[in-house]
């Protein structure tokens, strides 16, 4: 049950990092959420989705978020520190 709430924790936390790099990106290249969905060529509340941590999201859809800015997604595998029982 540990590793699973780290697991949930550690997800959240991630996606809240990325959250952050694209709306910085966005904010640097005055791209609006409106803009941002449309060259995603999907809707304004699809994005609002993708951007909400609590929400699921595929990796899939992230590079399809890095691409509409000019970027590229680019994943590192990191070791999770494991708490001490």
């Amino acid at each position: 049950m540990k590793k699973e709430l780290l697991y949930i924790d550690y997800h959240y936390q991630s996606k809240m990092f990325f959250i952050t790099q694209i709306i910085a990106e966005m904010e640097e290249k005055q791209i609006s959420k409106s803009e941002l969905a449309r060259k995603m060529k999907t809707s304004r509340s699809a994005l609002e989705r993708l951007l909400d941590p609590k929400k699921p999201t595929t990796l899939k859809s992230l590079e399809r978020l890095a691409n509409a800015l000019g970027l590229t997604l680019k994943i590192k595998l990191i070791e999770i520190p494991m708490p001490v029982d």
